[in-house]
């Protein structure tokens, strides 16, 4: 998961999404909780080893958040790269609703604030309609 996380740090461009190592590490991550949970009523040498297991999932959720949030700030930094050039394989489909979630409110928002004023010809949200292209 560290490599995972400084790959996506360092790389310039959106990773593809890893499914299997997030999905494997969310149900991990689940199932320590359970096991903490169930065991919480032990005597002192018990609870001081849950607490050591319980600091240890905390870091691992870190992390896991932590290449989350990575993902999510190189949508928003990219979106229009992502939208145009038609970059929804590297997103799963929770990031996808987000990315469109995200263009239809700046669409919004620029419209609102300042299109109205700009030649249609140089609007770029009124060219294409860009978010039939992302939900392929």
């Amino acid at each position: 998961m560290m490599t995972l996380l400084h790959n996506e740090k360092m790389a310039p461009e959106l990773l593809p999404f890893q499914f299997s190592l997030v999905e494997k590490m969310l149900r991990l991550i689940s199932s320590r909780e359970q096991s903490i949970e169930q065991n919480r009523q032990g005597d002192v040498d018990d609870r001081f080893y849950l607490n050591i297991y319980r600091m240890e999932l905390e870091r691992v959720k870190f992390i896991m958040k932590s290449y989350l949030r990575t993902r999510l700030a190189k949508i928003e930094r990219h979106l229009v790269y992502i939208v145009e050039k038609d970059r929804s394989e590297l997103l799963s489909e929770a990031e996808k609703i987000f990315a469109l979630n995200l263009l239809e409110a700046r669409k919004t928002h620029f419209q609102e604030t300042f299109f109205e004023k700009v030649p249609r010809e140089l609007n770029i949200f009124e060219q294409d309609p860009v978010p039939d292209r992302v939900s392929k």
